[in-house]
């Protein structure tokens, strides 16, 4: 936020002034003409845009792990001097051209089919838009990635044997629909000509549309969250098929040349071996010409002028042998392999003294009925064609098996093979069978394949009229489900235009470490988390199961990110981002409302674990009950965890019933939801997932039986913000039980002395013995205050303990009086509940007998927040 909106924010009293822009547009409208401008990049700011219906609601699904927010549909008026808005939204590009060559994220040179009329603009490819800083030649341009807001991305200019060439366009995008878009909000004493405060992050749901009126514009926006709806695992759905021809150490192509009755006549050649290594072939040519170089250099000294390997396309091949001009005998030519079958010259001349008959004769060496193949004839030379895990028989001359190795397979098609741990291959003639894969190269583009669940067919390969086809399962990593995160922003610009991840970068995601690593803290099994792709689904499905099982949920956060919240009920200890009392709610439309259970209860929680990718299907289900809310209400809902990812170990059952009760102890009690509207600028102090304090004498004590409440502190699930009438609305989700915080213990790490009875305590949050352990993950300033009265305490020892009072706090330090010294690595703690402050008695102490808590005024038994 700019100061000047972080002002208005404070101060709520400011008018202000807005911004739309939309990705790779020459225009951004804004809302009054002291805002027009042109900018460095060369886009025109237009005041074309209307304030009414700006606005969006957000609202946190926590029991289905989402985000539901709706957006708004901007009006935008067209000028009569200019028609500006016709030529932003309706004016189709006029200069087009094709990209000819895949364009990596990275690269900055574009291929196209021509480059004429292209020199000194802007060019458009899918949603990126580049600036054209030179023509290098008649088909390549050299460019400006990711211009006017765009995002750098791989573009693909085939998949397979499907040729799509994108359209590359001049200045102006072929449509604006599912772009994003950002609304950005100027407060007074903001440059004008400046970028303002970004309010909302959006897509454009809809291209723009005329009114009836004649001038109006409408564009419908939502919310960043529509790009979870985006497919991950697309590019798994369909059968990915071999390519090229493989040859492997174990079972080369061998060809046998016999020039006569000379023994030095005689060659065994094989491909792959250690003279001629490569045994990977794209095309039946290339095979080919590498063969008729190899026999090239085999047959010199021979009396045979020549042998030609020759291809048919992609069905057959076969050798053309020409005879030399002395030899007494016509030569013998055979070639087999496993994928080949045989090559034989059954000529009756084969062997035979020539008399002057097979002199200078072309033959030509083809299949013939002695294959060793299922199928006879050509059809087991087609391409492609490989072995798996053949040995041929014995083998010469063998190559380097790392260089070809027999459980190696080539990828054909674009599916991304980042990621890829197993797959499952439909071999011809056999069942399906799930692979391990040991190795992958995604530049040569194969995948070395290991042991499988099944047995393989006898002589296990590809061709010979069929193919092996498979489907892929991708991890996207191990750990926490941050690790989901940070794995598809990774991937988001090379894989997101085939359909492997959504686009989703850094951009529209926040970081979800923290929150991850705090919902999993001592859960082995929320921590170790392995993530599977296996089929098509939408990336706001697949996450949704893994943010419920660990308990968290998806918002949005102060710089409009999708980021993620721990599920609780706030303490009475946790800082409130914002209070609703009387300064703060709007009553002039109506008082707020207050309902309970509106989100439903829940008494059980149901959690499939261990996913199979091989079996497609879960190890088993552990199902966590809440006796108490089963007694209380016999309908409530089960929440269902059926996430596809699996943990280092199976689950231990105390690690599932604490990740249980974030659900059982909020929905599975009574609790209410009160909603309440605020000014506009409230809206910007607190986001979903935040803690709110509520004080307001309309809304029901449900303590007391009365009406009002004095601050009483929930989880924010609903906001509302509505621009044009300036106003806010929030919906808090309290719970009805006494929450007290946890106690705070931290470690001291240093000790100075300030005066008589008064020292500085340095402290942290790690255990005094175990410094692997976290024992506390705030600062002192969270949890301290001056007048606490604390202990001070040998953690080693019984007898060393002092008491003290808080003198002063920092994020670092404690002051505290005490009579005693303490010492390194003590740790300082809340004293007893008979000496506590009015803020501490917010903090669990233990009840006597009675169930009271013996605070200077007792008072009952609270209990902790879930």
């Amino acid at each position: 936020m700019t100061a000047a909106f972080d002002a208005f924010v404070e101060s709520g009293r400011s008018k202000l002034g807005f911004r739309l822009v939309i990705e790779g547009l020459g225009y951004e409208f804004v809302t009054a003409t002291a805002l027009e401008n042109t900018t460095a990049d060369g886009r025109q700011r237009v005041a074309t845009l209307a304030h009414d219906g700006l606005g969006w609601i957000e609202k946190a699904d926590i029991t289905a792990g989402r985000l539901d927010v709706q957006g708004f549909t901007c009006r935008l008026v067209d000028r009569e001097s200019d028609q500006v808005m016709t030529k932003a939204l309706a004016w189709e590009p006029t200069e087009k051209t094709w990209l000819i060559e895949d364009l990596g994220v990275g690269g900055n040179v574009v291929t196209v089919m021509s480059t004429v009329g292209m020199s000194n603009s802007v060019i458009h490819v899918g949603t990126e838009a580049m600036r054209v800083s030179t023509v290098l030649s008649a088909t390549e341009l050299g460019v400006t990635r990711a211009y006017w807001d765009t995002i750098a991305q791989a573009h693909y200019t085939e998949d397979g044997a499907n040729l799509s060439y994108p359209v590359v366009s001049l200045w102006r995008p072929m449509s604006i629909e599912g772009r994003r878009c950002y609304l950005y909000a100027y407060a007074p004493g903001d440059s004008y000509s400046g970028d303002g405060t970004l309010i909302f992050r959006g897509t454009c749901a809809t291209d723009a549309r005329l009114e009836s009126n004649g001038a109006d514009w409408r564009i419908t926006v939502d919310s960043i969250t529509r790009l979870m709806d985006a497919p991950i695992g697309a590019d798994l759905e369909s059968d990915v098929l071999t390519r090229g021809i493989y040859y492997t150490w174990l079972a080369p192509l061998r060809v046998l040349i016999q020039g006569g009755l000379d023994p030095a006549q005689n060659l065994i050649l094989d491909i792959p071996s250690q003279e001629h290594p490569q045994g990977f072939f794209e095309t039946q040519e290339e095979f080919c010409d590498y063969l008729t170089a190899a026999l090239a250099t085999g047959i010199a000294g021979f009396d045979v002028s020549s042998i030609v390997a020759v291809p048919s396309g992609r069905d057959d091949w076969w050798l053309e042998v020409l005879t030399g001009s002395t030899g007494e005998y016509a030569p013998i030519v055979q070639a087999w392999s496993a994928i080949d079958g045989t090559l034989s010259e059954w000529s009756t001349l084969a062997g035979e003294p020539t008399n002057g008959r097979a002199q200078n004769t072309l033959y030509t060496v083809r299949g013939g009925a002695g294959t060793n193949a299922a199928v006879p004839g050509p059809v087991v030379r087609r391409v492609p064609r490989g072995s798996f895990n053949v040995t041929s028989g014995p083998v010469l001359d063998p190559g380097i098996p790392s260089a070809n190795p027999e459980y190696r397979i080539h990828v054909g098609g674009s599916v991304s093979l980042s990621g890829v741990t197993a797959v499952r291959v439909e071999w011809p003639g056999a069942d399906e069978l799930y692979h391990a894969v040991i190795n992958v190269s995604e530049s040569e583009r194969w995948i070395h394949l290991g042991s499988s669940f099944g047995l393989l067919p006898d002589g296990a390969g590809y061709g010979r009229g069929a193919q092996a086809r498979m489907r892929f399962v991708r991890t996207l990593g191990r750990g926490t489900v941050a690790t989901v995160r940070d794995t598809v922003t990774a991937l988001s610009q090379t894989l997101a235009n085939t359909g492997g991840v959504p686009f989703l970068t850094t951009g529209d995601l926040a970081s979800w470490t923290a929150v991850a690593l705090a919902a999993a803290r001592g859960k082995t099994w929320a921590s170790t988390r392995e993530f599977f792709v296996d089929e098509e689904t939408t990336f706001a499905d697949y996450v949704a199961e893994e943010f419920k099982a660990v308990g968290v949920f998806p918002v949005i956060d102060a710089d409009g990110k999708i980021a993620i919240e721990r599920m609780r009920a706030p303490a009475l200890t946790e800082p409130e981002q914002v209070t609703l009392d009387g300064d703060v709610a709007a009553v002039d439309r109506g008082f707020p409302t207050w309902e309970r259970n509106k989100e439903g209860r829940v008494n059980q929680v149901a959690y499939s674990w261990g996913y199979k990718p091989s079996l497609e299907e879960h190890s088993g289900t552990v199902i966590v009950r809440d006796v108490q809310a089963f007694s209380e209400s016999k309908t409530g809902n089960t929440i269902e965890v059926k996430p596809k990812s699996a943990a280092a170990s199976e689950p231990v059952i105390a690690e599932l019933v604490s990740l249980a009760w974030a659900y059982l102890g909020v929905f599975g009690r009574a609790y209410s939801v009160v909603s309440a509207e605020a000014s506009l600028a409230t809206a910007f102090k607190v986001q979903l997932g935040q803690a709110v304090a509520v004080s307001l004498p309309h809304v029901p004590n449900t303590e007391t039986g009365q009406r009002g409440v004095e601050r009483v502190v929930g989880l924010l699930i609903e906001r509302g913000v509505d621009i044009d009438g300036g106003r806010s609305r929030l919906s808090v989700l309290i719970h009805s039980g006494r929450l007290k915080g946890y106690p705070p213990s931290m470690r001291i790490t240093r000790v100075e002395t300030l005066g008589a009875d008064q020292y500085r305590l340095t402290v942290d949050g790690l255990h005094p013995t175990n410094t692997g352990v976290i024992i506390c993950a705030d600062t002192p300033a969270d949890h301290y205050a001056p007048g606490d009265s604390v202990v001070m305490r040998d953690v080693a020892s019984t007898t060393n303990l002092f008491l003290g009072t808080v003198d002063a706090v920092t994020l670092t330090t404690i002051d505290v009086t005490t009579t005693s010294t303490p010492g390194v690595f003590y740790l300082i703690e809340y004293s007893t509940a008979g000496l506590a402050t009015d803020s501490q008695t917010d903090y669990a102490y233990q009840a006597e007998d009675d169930g009271r808590v013996p605070f200077p005024t007792p008072e009952p038994a609270g209990e902790y927040s879930p």
